[in-house]
């Protein structure tokens, strides 16, 4: 866990990478991910965009590390 802490959970900038290789960063609200933020998948897949309470909602674009096709919406 990296970032900016409140009441400890992280609340603002931060980054956090899971056991199981997956990497979150960007704005956390109440320790899930809330605003702009960025998945990366330990397999190769990247989503960067708007996350709501960690759930990936509104913009955002989607795509698979070293291929040049992405997905918007």
């Amino acid at each position: 866990l990296e970032g900016m802490f409140k009441d400890g959970m992280l609340h603002g900038q931060g980054r956090i990478t899971h056991s199981t290789g997956c990497v979150l960063e960007g704005e956390f609200f109440q320790g899930f991910l809330h605003g702009q933020g960025k998945k990366t998948w330990p397999w190769g897949v990247v989503y960067e965009g708007e996350f709501v309470h960690g759930s990936m909602q509104g913009q955002g674009e989607m795509w698979l590390e070293g291929v040049e096709a992405s997905r918007e919406g």
